[in-house]
C-alpha cells in the first residue's frame, strides 16, 4: 500500500491486512497500514545538543523520530540555529556556526540569529561562491531569496591565479585552478596560493613526473629552483618516492 504524503508505513505493516484483496480499494486502508510522520518536536536531542527552533515544521523520516533524524532536528547547544525566530523573520544561512550570548539561547537578541526573510542575509551560497557582505541587507527578488538571487547576494571565489604571494613566497604551479579560501583572496589564502620559494614544490615537474613527497622540505640550488636539476624534486610517476606513506609507516632507503 503506498502512504499519502505525511505518512509512513506503521511498524507492522507487514503483518496488516488491508480491506479488500488489493490494497487501495479501500479508503480506510490508509488507517489500517499506515501512520502520521513524527515531527521533530516530539524527538528528544542527545546530550550537548537541543531542537532546532523550527522543530515543529521538521519532519522526521521514520515514525517515531530515531537517532537518523538527530541532524534533521538537533543542534549544538548555544548555536544560533537553536532559536526560534519571530513570524516574517528566518536564520541567518551561517546560524548553525554563530554562537549565541546564552547557552539556550533565549536571552540572546533575535538580530543576532534571525533576520528579515528575503534579505541576502538568509541566503546560502552556492559552493564556489562567498556572501557579499556589502549587499547583506539587500532584498530579494521575492520574499524568500533563491538561486535566481545568487549573483546579487553572493561573489563568485576568484582563483589564485592573481593573487600576490608575499616576499619569500611564488605562486603554484596550478594557481589559476584553484580556489581561494576568500573573496577575494586574501592573507588567510597564502598557503592555498603559494609555495616557499626556494623548495622544490615550487619546481614544475615535467609531463609523467610528480613531486617527490620531501619536496616540501627540500631545497633547491637556487632560490627559483630554475638551475636545479629536476632529480632534485621531481620523480617519474609510479616510483614510490612519490608515495606518500602514513603516519606511522616511513619510506624505505632503496
Amino acid at each position: 500500500h503506498h502512504c499519502p504524503n505525511g505518512y509512513v508505513h506503521r511498524s507492522n505493516s507487514k503483518d496488516l491486512l488491508c480491506r479488500k484483496s488489493k490494497c487501495g480499494e479501500s479508503s480506510k486502508d490508509d488507517d489500517i497500514c499506515c501512520e502520521a510522520v513524527s515531527r521533530c518536536n516530539s524527538m528528544t536531542c542527545p546530550l550537548g545538543r537541543v531542537l532546532r527552533g523550527n522543530a515543529p515544521q521538521l519532519l522526521c523520516s521514520t515514525s517515531p523520530c530515531g537517532d537518523t533524524d538527530d541532524d534533521t532536528c538537533c543542534t549544538a547547544v548555544g548555536k544560533c540555529s537553536s532559536m526560534t525566530c519571530p513570524f516574517g523573520m528566518k536564520h541567518r544561512a551561517d546560524a548553525g556556526t554563530i554562537e549565541c550570548s546564552d547557552k539556550a539561547c533565549l536571552d540572546t537578541p533575535y538580530s543576532t540569529c534571525c533576520e528579515e526573510d528575503g534579505k541576502c542575509s538568509t541566503y546560502k551560497c552556492p559552493a564556489g561562491y562567498a556572501a557579499n557582505n556589502g549587499t547583506a541587507d539587500a532584498h530579494c527578488s521575492s520574499f524568500k531569496c533563491t538561486d535566481a538571487d545568487r549573483d546579487l547576494c553572493c561573489n563568485e571565489i576568484p582563483t589564485c591565479g592573481g593573487y600576490g604571494c608575499p616576499a619569500g613566497w611564488a605562486l603554484r604551479d596550478d594557481a589559476a585552478a584553484v580556489k581561494c579560501k576568500t573573496s577575494p583572496c586574501g592573507t588567510a589564502d597564502r598557503n592555498t596560493c603559494c609555495v616557499e620559494e626556494g623548495k622544490c614544490t615550487a619546481m614544475t615537474c615535467p609531463q609523467f613526473y610528480l613531486h617527490k613527497t620531501t619536496a616540501a622540505t627540500t631545497y633547491c640550488l637556487d632560490k627559483s629552483c630554475n638551475n636545479t636539476e629536476m632529480s632534485r624534486c621531481c620523480e617519474e610517476e609510479g616510483r614510490c618516492s612519490t608515495h606518500k606513506c602514513p603516519d606511522t609507516m616511513v619510506l624505505r632507503t632503496d
